[in-house]
């Protein structure tokens, strides 16, 4: 009998007794125990290392003793298709054995025959003979027939049980790895590595059965026998080093050392034995997974979150190649050869990349499998609870935290109640004049009226009076001094009342505490006193304070992006607040309620909580209450897309506050009412409103006020793009909360300030208010403005070009961001790295930072700020010109806006998928897309959304007409103008001018209605141009002069270079070159003064057009190159009439193929008549093609800048040539 190749039952036996331990010995003992031992060892083949030395005759005498085939094979399979063969031979009858066979050969037979059922049952074919099959899995998640059957009948655990249960760290096990199993004759190593970065090191013991079936020389590493008394498993050695999860553990070759990678962007190498940290590497971002190289393991190659392959020698650290994937790489693996490495991506798709050397990698191919886990449309969740919440703004917030303590209400009750003890009564009046200088955050005056009315509670013996006392105390202390100060003061005091076991006051404490570590932004800290407190005030009965406290969770919570929690909360505090029978509570946490029920993005609940708080609000006559109610039914509206209603409930809130003369909640309502107005685009009426509040506050000489219609007016001056004014606006507004001494404020207008600096490419000053930003929040100890502090550092860094210290800086930002728990923060934080890479023209490591942020603001179930990042991720792509990704992030944000009948953000995302369709030259679907885009945006009011559409259809329109026109000039240069095709470009091209210019129009209309002079000139520049191509010159250049007029105003000159240089165009167009060349110089000027590198390049390329490039030619055009009949070209001969016949063609023409050659880098010879854009010469060649021939024939003056289009073969260029050296002669 034959046998396949390459097999041995001594290694097979050998390999069964090394996996006894763990799943394999049940699997082993459960077929021995039916007597299918020959199942036993073809079953522990797949066990088999490939390098083992085996004695042949032992394996051979070993299978004849077992009843087994006995051979050379490479795989099971290979053992499974012969054992199937033989079967095949075998004769059909069980029971009798055929002639001349003993019963001994016809029960081996029968055994045989069995291990054969058992083989196929492995590979999914089941046993002739009725018996069930072993149940073994197969490279397939379905799993064979018997298992089905199996699976049906008894339980398909059963014969699943653990071994052993290992318990080391309360982390979750992230990854585990085992040794191998012929090193060590008493054990195999097993790792285990967990979230919180513990790395532990076990020897997994074998049995006693075990060991005396393996051979002693079988084992390179160590015989050494197990101790006497040992575990099951023991601890080898414990690694300590990583902070955060790890995600890969594997060992080197020797297995004396283990490698490491994690979160913590770190790759660490140990010793197995004493767990030393023997290197360290660190990458920029967190580290998946590594790998050495089979055939250097000096050298391993790491892949990072930002996509990026990395091989570094272990020796010295240096990285030896760098490659770029699409996406973060989750898994590597080389194949058995060693020379084929597989990377297994998060998009779903496998890299197969070729190791050509012992240190170099390169790619083969790509395959995609799946679509992968990047957070795409189709795997998110629908659950209208994880839709999109908005955040409202910080006046609106600040207001509702003023109110949010709500005892004054109570304690005004007090005061008037006749039954009380005239200290108490006149204690509780100085407590509600206390709170309200706290609200309005006069300090001193709050400190002085919140100590006389303690005195008086003392004296009265009212514990729960001072109580709340000292806890108003801490919060005038927290204003005055800092938080730290406050919270030591709140802490001395709780140690007090916990010596008295005093549980409303140790209560009423740990709420001063928390309010102070809310203050600093440390919401986690905040609810760990909350959490203390609720019991505490539950078990005091005061139902009043511990609504309070609910109300200062939901606070925290929804810091820490916890809306659902927040809700609960909220609503736990309303059903106190009606318990205690506070109406004005009750309504104060409706406000509540409905900002997180915002926040959780459920606008229809919120709306119906705000509106319930405002009925509350007019039914006790509370004013306060109904300006909040007021301003979050507008904010409401806002985000539900309504413009109207909401402009009509910042009206309302505003002019309540006016009623009764409270200027902070009328700077708020003010701000709010432009913000509206300025939304929807009605920057006109946004204007007239900042400027009559600023005139009327001015009058009244109401600072506050002032200084918020200063902010107002400063925001509508900056959407205007005249950020001039809008600096100026802003510096006043400064002046005067210094002036106040409002520090929280302050830091709100200096962030504001370095935007509008920024905007302007004011780098200097932008940093300045940026550094002053976060140095005044570090004093009051706001690390959330820290964090907004150190963004808008970054963002100035960038505009001046320092890109290292923005790197430095934003990760700054985003440990910063880290501490405060805040998804939203840690995400802007990403979002100004991505920022940074994007500067240094890093695109890739860009994308992987705004692909965090995606994902940070998604898990925090802010689907609105995910659908935003996605939308930056698509120009980040766009700017690295991959349309093809930009599309994608685009269409995904598309459809997460649409899941959220976001409207606006659908708009912007079909206006990002129509520009990046024009990238590729798609203006059809472009087109297409922006239309739509257009309507949507008509229907929800956003009139600066319309606009911006009008001007890129426009723009769209244009682009379309000049690529008509440079077909138009092909033709005419091949004297095709008047032919059929070219009549057809003419029509095309002034068609898609009259278009232009109609869309133009239309958004100069829109643009004059609501008095936006920025977006007006803008469209007149698109109206000239469209003008210029009808032949309509002079009216185009009235469009021109108008639109750099506005820029002016606008303070834009980078702009207003532009509409200079577009006029230069036109006048050139109509043959005044001396004018034009006037206007071009005047355009360089601005442009300069602007220090806008795009327009002065495109200025520069203007004037070439007009005058062509004067060059310095160091020597004279060789006279040999000009032919005259009646010399016959003999040199010296042209000096009498050197130009008179003109240079001679055929020269040109040699000069030109010679020069086409070098340009285009082909070898193919090109046809004198072949259009030269077909032959390798493209628009960018074009330029160093003209150049080259200037310098060739420099004696002709300048060549023009669209030579390729005018003249587009060698012949026609050749006889231009000719005719203008006759021209100069």
């Amino acid at each position: 009998m034959s046998a396949p190749p390459a097999a041995n039952d001594g290694a097979q036996a050998q390999a069964m007794q090394a996996f006894t331990w763990g799943a394999g010995e049940s699997f082993v003992g459960r077929i021995a125990s039916n007597g299918d031992h020959h199942g036993a060892v073809m079953e522990s083949r797949c066990y088999v290392p490939r390098a083992i030395e085996v004695n042949l005759q032992e394996a051979h005498d070993k299978g004849t003793q077992l009843g087994a085939y006995v051979g050379e094979g490479i795989s099971l399979s290979d053992w499974a298709r012969f054992a199937a063969s033989q079967d095949e031979t075998q004769a059909p009858a069980e029971d009798a054995a055929p002639d001349g066979a003993t019963s001994d050969d016809a029960q081996k037979r029968s055994s045989i025959s069995a291990a054969i059922d058992s083989v196929k049952s492995w590979f999914g074919t089941a046993p002739e003979k009725g018996g069930k099959a072993a149940g073994v899995l197969r490279a397939s998640l379905k799993g064979t027939k018997a298992m089905k059957q199996a699976k049906r009948d008894v339980d398909p655990n059963a014969d699943l049980k653990p071994v052993q249960e290992l318990q080391d760290s309360e982390s979750a096990v992230t990854c585990v790895c085992f040794g191998q199993e012929r090193l060590h004759r008493a054990y195999i190593l097993f790792v285990t590595a967990s979230k919180d970065g513990t790395v532990v090191v076990y020897r997994c013991y074998r049995t006693e059965m075990e060991i005396a079936m393996l051979a002693a020389e079988d084992f390179r590493g160590d015989n050494a026998a197990p101790p006497p008394d040992h575990s099951n498993i023991a601890v080898h050695s414990r690694l300590v080093g990583h902070s955060r999860a790890i995600t890969s553990v594997f060992f080197n070759l020797l297995e004396d050392q283990l490698v490491t990678t994690s979160i913590d962007k770190s790759v660490r190498f140990w010793n197995v034995d004493t767990g030393e940290m023997l290197k360290v590497f660190t990458d920029s971002s967190p580290v998946p997974v590594a790998a050495f190289l089979p055939f250097n393991p000096q050298v391993f190659v790491a892949a990072n979150s930002n996509a990026v392959l990395r091989l570094v020698n272990v020796q010295n650290g240096m990285v030896l190649q760098k490659l770029k994937v699409e996406t973060e790489v989750r898994t590597l693996k080389f194949d058995d050869t060693g020379l084929f490495l597989l990377a297994g991506t998060k998009s779903g798709s496998i890299h197969v990349l070729e190791a050509t050397d012992a240190s170099t990698l390169k790619f083969k191919f790509k395959v995609q499998l799946a679509r992968g886990d990047g957070q795409g449309p189709a795997t998110m969740a629908k659950n209208e609870e994880q839709v999109q919440r908005r955040r409202l703004d910080e006046n609106s917030k600040k207001l509702l935290e003023a109110e949010a303590d709500g005892l004054a209400s109570y304690y005004s009750q007090l005061a008037e109640d006749k039954n009380q003890n005239p200290k108490v009564r006149e204690a509780a009046l100085l407590y509600s004049v206390a709170e309200s200088h706290v609200q309005d955050e006069e300090v001193e005056e709050a400190l002085q009226k919140g100590t006389q009315a303690l005195e008086l509670f003392r004296e009265a013996a009212c514990k729960a009076g001072q109580q709340d006392t000292v806890r108003l105390l801490c919060g005038a202390e927290r204003l005055k001094q800092s938080p730290d100060f406050a919270i030591d003061k709140a802490q001395a005091e709780l140690r007090s009342f916990r010596a008295d076991d005093d549980k409303r006051g140790q209560g009423c404490m740990l709420l001063a505490l928390a309010e102070c570590q809310l203050a600093k932004a440390l919401a986690g800290e905040a609810l760990s006193s909350i959490e203390e407190a609720l019991p505490l005030l539950r078990a005091a009965g005061d139902k009043r304070l511990e609504a309070l406290t609910n109300l200062l969770q939901a606070r925290a919570q929804l810091r820490r992006c916890q809306s659902k929690d927040a809700i609960l909360s909220a609503q736990s505090a309303i059903a106190l607040s009606k318990e205690a029978g506070d109406r004005i509570g009750e309504g104060r946490c409706c406000n509540w309620l409905a900002m997180a029920q915002m926040d959780a993005g459920r606008p229809a609940e919120a709306l119906s909580t705000a509106h319930t708080a405002l009925e509350i609000a007019q039914e006790v006559s509370s004013p306060k209450l109904e300006v909040n109610s007021l301003q979050l039914l507008a904010k409401v509206h806002v985000f539900k897309e309504k413009s109207r209603p909401a402009v009509q409930f910042a009206e309302r809130s505003l002019a309540v506050c006016r009623k009764m003369q409270q200027s902070k909640g009328e700077g708020s309502a003010l701000h709010l009412l432009v913000s509206s107005l300025v939304q929807r685009g009605d920057l006109k009426r946004a204007l007239k409103e900042a400027e009559g509040a600023m005139e009327e506050y001015e009058t009244k000489g109401d600072k506050r006020a002032e200084a918020s219609a200063h902010g107002a007016l400063a925001l509508v001056r900056q959407e205007r793009h005249e950020f001039d004014l809008a600096a100026s606006e802003q510096n006043q507004e400064l002046e005067i909360l210094k002036e106040l001494g409002d520090k929280q404020s302050q830091l709100n207008s200096l962030l504001t300030l370095s935007a509008i600096h920024a905007a302007q490419k004011k780098a200097s000053s932008a940093k300045e208010a940026a550094e002053e930003a976060k140095q005044l929040a570090d004093d009051i100890q706001d690390k959330k403005g820290e964090v907004l502090a150190t963004v808008a550092l970054v963002n100035a860094q960038i505009a001046d070009q320092k890109n290292d210290d923005a790197a430095t800086t934003a990760q700054e930002a985003l440990r910063a961001a880290q501490e405060t728990e805040d998804r939203r923060l840690e995400a802007a934080a990403l979002t100004a790295i991505g920022n940074v890479h994007s500067a240094k023209g890093e695109f890739g490591a860009a994308v992987g930072k705004l692909s965090e942020a995606k994902s940070l603001l998604l898990e925090s179930g802010d689907r609105r700020g995910a659908a935003a990042a996605l939308l930056s991720l698509a120009d980040t792509h766009l700017s690295n010109q991959a349309p093809d990704s930009s599309i994608d992030c685009a269409d995904e944000a598309k459809d997460i806006c649409k899941d959220l009948d976001y409207k606006k953000g659908y708009a912007d995302a079909l206006r990002k998928l129509a520009a990046a369709h024009l990238a590729k030259d798609d203006e059809r679907e472009a087109v297409k897309l922006a239309l739509v885009a257009k309507k949507y945006c008509k229907a929800i009011e956003d009139i600066r959304g319309e606009t911006a559409l009008l001007h890129f259809l426009a723009s769209s329109s244009l682009r379309k007409g000049d690529k008509h026109g440079q077909e138009l000039q092909q033709l005419e240069g091949r004297k095709q103008g008047e032919s059929q095709q070219g009549i057809q470009a003419n029509r095309n091209l002034r068609n898609s001018a009259h278009e232009a210019v109609k869309r133009a129009r239309a958004a100069v209309n829109i643009a004059k209605k609501n008095d936006d002079p920025y977006s007006e000139a803008t469209a007149l520049t698109h109206v000239a141009h469209g003008l210029a191509i009808l032949n309509r010159g002079t009216e185009g250049l009235v469009c021109c002069r108008k639109a750099e007029d506005m820029f002016r105003e606008c303070g834009a000159v980078g702009d207003q270079a532009s509409a200079v240089c577009l006029s230069a165009e036109v006048a050139n167009t109509m043959g005044n070159k001396s004018k034009a060349l006037e206007l071009a110089n005047r355009a360089l000027d601005l442009a300069r003064r602007a220090e806008d590198g795009k327009v002065e390049g495109r200025v520069l390329g203007v004037m070439e057009l007009i005058k062509g490039v004067q060059k310095q030619v160091q020597q004279e055009i060789p006279d040999a190159m000009f032919a005259s009949p009646d010399t016959g070209g003999v040199p010296g001969a042209a000096s009498a009439a050197p130009v008179a016949q003109g240079l001679d063609p055929d020269m040109v023409q040699s000069k030109l193929q010679h020069v086409v050659e070098q340009v285009a880098g082909g070898d193919e010879e090109v046809h004198l008549d072949t259009p030269l854009m077909e032959s390798g010469l493209d628009s960018l060649s074009a330029v160093a093609f003209r150049n080259e021939l200037s310098r060739q024939f420099a004696g002709i003056g300048s060549l023009p800048a669209a030579l390729m289009f005018d003249y587009p073969s060698i012949r026609a260029i050749t006889e231009h040539i000719v005719d203008r050296s006759k021209g100069l002669a």
